[in-house]
C-alpha cells in the first residue's frame, strides 16, 4: 500500500489535499515502534489541530480509524502472501524430491552410493574454496588423502597443505562474528531511526500549536 489511499480518506472526507500531510500520516501508520492506541490519539491530534478544528473531533477519529484498519488489513493480506508462496515452494521441491527418488529407485545400490558420494565431494570442495578465498587464501589445487579426507594446497601457508577443517572452523568463528557486529549495527540504527522520527513527529506538532495559538491571536486582536 502507499498513500494514495490516504490521501483520498483524507481529501474526501475531511478536505485535507495536502500530499505531506498524507505522507506523514503514512509514516506513522506504519511505525511498529508504537502501539494502535498511541497512533490513533496523536493522528487525531495532528489532524485537529491542521485542521484549526473546523470538523469535530469524532468526525477525525473515524477516518484516523479507517486508515488504520486498512493499512494493518494490508499488513495481513500481504503476510498470507508471502506465506502460501513459501507453502509454494516446499510443495516444489518435495515434488522434486520425490521425482529423484523415483528415477533412482532401479539403479545399482553401488552407483547410487558412489554417485552421492562424487556429488558431496563437489558440493564440499567448492563451498570450502569459497570459504577459503574469502579470507584471502589462494587456492592451488584440491586433493584426497588416502583416508579419503578433502585437503587443499593453497598459498600463503607456511607448509604445502593443511586441513580444511582447522581452517574452517577459524573461518567460521570469523563469520558469526561479522554476522553479529552487523546485527548489532542494523539495531543500533534502527533505534536511532525510530528516536529521529519521534523528535521529528514532535516538533512538527509543536509547530502546529504554535501556528494554531498565533493564529487565535491575530484573531482576538482584530475583535
Amino acid at each position: 500500500m502507499d498513500t494514495s489511499f490516504v490521501h483520498v480518506q483524507l481529501s474526501n472526507r475531511l478536505g485535507v489535499a495536502d500530499e505531506a500531510c498524507a505522507e506523514y500520516i503514512f509514516q506513522l501508520a506504519e511505525d511498529e515502534s508504537m502501539d494502535r492506541d498511541e497512533k490513533r490519539a496523536i493522528l487525531v491530534e495532528f489532524l485537529a489541530a491542521a485542521l484549526d478544528n473546523a470538523c469535530n473531533e469524532a468526525e477525525v477519529d473515524a477516518v484516523v480509524v479507517e486508515i488504520l484498519d486498512e493499512m494493518e488489513k494490508e499488513k495481513e493480506r500481504e503476510v498470507l502472501k508471502v506465506a502460501e508462496a513459501e507453502k509454494e515452494r516446499q510443495r516444489a521441491n518435495e515434488l522434486e524430491e520425490l521425482e529423484k527418488e523415483k528415477n533412482s529407485a532401479g539403479a545399482d545400490p553401488s552407483d547410487r552410493q558412489q554417485s552421492a558420494k562424487k556429488i558431496l565431494t563437489k558440493e564440499e570442495r567448492k563451498a570450502r574454496e569459497r570459504l577459503l578465498r574469502q579470507y584471502g587464501y589462494e587456492v592451488d589445487e584440491c586433493i584426497e588423502n588416502e583416508n579419503g579426507e578433502v585437503e587443499f594446497l593453497y598459498s600463503g601457508s607456511s607448509t604445502a597443505s593443511a586441513p580444511v577443517a582447522a581452517m574452517a572452523n577459524t573461518n567460521v568463528q570469523r563469520v558469526k562474528e561479522a554476522e553479529a557486529q552487523k546485527k548489532a549495527g542494523m539495531q543500533k540504527a534502527h533505534a536511532e531511526k525510530v528516536q529521529r522520527d519521534k523528535d521529528a513527529r514532535a516538533k512538527q506538532l509543536a509547530d502546529i500549536e504554535k501556528k494554531k495559538a498565533k493564529t487565535q491571536k491575530q484573531e482576538k486582536r482584530r475583535m
